[in-house]
């Protein structure tokens, strides 16, 4: 503070310097306030502490100099948001599908996975419409689509969904765009039987009675 450098200097200008630094240059000093600040972004991938050596000079009859060691450690941030590749996921289930089936996983990224994986890179999902109760699909946390009715219905049904962070405070959650999630119900039998037929047989004409000249397949 400005007291402490008069106190310090006895009304006399001091000035400040970084001695030495870990830090590779993330951090500068006010050569006359002694005001430290960030110089660079900080890299992503912090283990370690930085060690910051800085000095406080004097000048009047005699030189006098102060020196501080500092520690600063950094402290993990949400920087990034969740993010889907996709707007919109498309699956298609059958008619008999039973209830509590998982119908299909989401899966979002989030670039402070790496680290902080914990807590801000780790993901909740969350449905937003329709709202709890009025279909017949709900999202788990984890990004599961559960199968919950009885009985569907041959339509198509839609869900929106969000992925949420997970800071452990709530105020620093990044939410992801929402994604629609399309899911088609279909017939269990879809398809007729198809059949695979030689158009044009030979046979000879002594062929005997009980011979197998032919075998027919049916695909379906």
């Amino acid at each position: 503070s400005e007291v402490d450098r008069r106190s310090l200097s006895g009304g006399e200008p001091v000035n400040f310097s970084i001695q030495s630094d870990t830090s590779q240059g993330l951090f500068t000093i006010n050569s006359s306030t002694g005001e430290i600040t960030v110089a660079q972004p900080f890299p992503i991938n912090i283990t370690q502490p930085f060690n910051l050596s800085v000095q406080a000079s004097i000048t009047i009859s005699n030189v006098q100099v102060v020196s501080a060691l500092f520690s600063i450690s950094p402290v993990a941030s949400n920087r990034y948001s969740p993010i889907f590749q996709l707007n919109t996921y498309y699956t298609a289930i059958p008619h008999s599908t039973l209830k509590s089936s998982a119908v299909y996983t989401l899966h979002a990224s989030d670039g402070d996975a790496a680290t902080s994986p914990g807590t801000y890179g780790k993901i909740r999902y969350e449905q937003r419409s329709p709202a709890a109760g009025m279909s017949p699909f709900s999202v788990t946390p984890n990004g599961t689509v559960l199968y919950l009715r009885d009985r569907l219905d041959l339509e198509q049904y839609s869900l929106t969904v969000v992925a949420i962070d997970n800071p452990t405070d709530s105020a620093e959650e990044r939410t992801s765009h929402p994604v629609q999630v399309i899911i088609n119900v279909i017939h269990d039998n879809m398809h007729d039987p198809v059949l695979s037929v030689t158009p044009r047989i030979s046979l000879p004409e002594d062929t005997a009675v009980g011979s197998t000249f032919s075998v027919l397949i049916a695909t379906d």
